[in-house]
């Protein structure tokens, strides 16, 4: 994607890749996306090394690679201005994600997962702490 998401180019796959399991993860907060905006001092985009790792990770269907290439340049500012959010997050990672991150301007969190067992464990331990949560997978990719 590009711009501001609104140019989306389709990513060239020899096979069929399988999408990547993960665990979505809310605090119930909401975050005002005007708010996050004022704050926002970066970039919303990272090198373009990590773009083409994420690209190689999806075709190959390397779940840990992808979790290396995470990356949303909003996130610093929704975590200093929502800790609940940014407590979701420290979780999943203490839960054994691969790769956690805010999704978009938030209050979602994600974490990808290993495998469907690991996403088990990590919503069972989601469970216990009393938030919301919900274990999903990607779109495969054809």
């Amino acid at each position: 994607m590009e711009g501001r998401g609104e140019r989306v180019q389709r990513l060239a796959m020899a096979r069929p890749a399988p999408g990547f399991p993960i665990v979505l993860a809310n605090p119930g907060v909401h975050c005002s996306t005007p708010e996050i905006f004022r704050r926002w001092k970066a970039g919303l985009t990272s090198v373009r090394g990590i773009v083409h790792t994420m690209a190689f990770s999806i075709r190959t269907g390397d779940v840990r690679g992808a979790a290396g290439a995470l990356f949303n340049g909003l996130q610093p500012a929704v975590f200093e201005g929502y800790p609940a959010v940014a407590g979701v997050a420290a979780l999943l990672r203490e839960c054994g994600c691969l790769g956690v991150l805010l999704s978009g301007s938030g209050a979602t969190v994600f974490g990808l997962v290993a495998d469907a067992v690991s996403g088990r464990m990590v919503c069972r331990r989601l469970e216990a702490a009393g938030v919301w949560h919900v274990m999903a997978q990607t779109c495969p990719m054809v």
